[in-house]
């Protein structure tokens, strides 16, 4: 039926197609080698920094290390204790406590529970609706 409706499609050799095609995978191949080269490149970024000196090994901040629902939060480590005691007389405020942590895991059980009852919905309104 196909060779009635577009007659001329079955006149090319299929070695051009084979080309085309051999060409089109091989630069998807060539193309995911160049974007995992670029994001491995991308991503590395923070651990490409100069050795520590003595003045940059004082102060360790680590990456961001919140949960999905929280705001951004690191963990700090000192070598001079004077300093790690202004430094937390200056950031009272902002310390993660363990009301923090409460008010963290609520969020996390309200977001499941709500997913739970969206998907448990949509399926009683396709059972409703189609009778299956």
């Amino acid at each position: 039926m196909l060779a009635k409706v577009m007659p001329g499609e079955f006149d090319r050799s299929l070695t051009s197609t084979a080309l085309t095609a051999t060409w089109g995978i091989s630069g998807v191949f060539f193309l995911g080698i160049v974007w995992m080269i670029g994001i491995t490149w991308w991503m590395s970024r923070p651990d490409r920094f100069e050795p520590p000196s003595e003045i940059t090994s004082a102060c360790a901040i680590s990456h961001d290390v919140s949960q999905f629902f929280e705001g951004r939060r690191h963990i700090y480590g000192f070598r001079n204790r004077a300093f790690a005691d202004a430094f937390e007389r200056a950031n009272e405020a902002r310390v993660w406590t363990e009301r923090d942590q409460a008010l963290m895991w609520k969020k996390w059980l309200v977001a499941a529970i709500l997913l739970i009852v969206v998907f448990g919905g949509g399926r009683v309104l396709l059972w409703l609706h189609e009778g299956r």
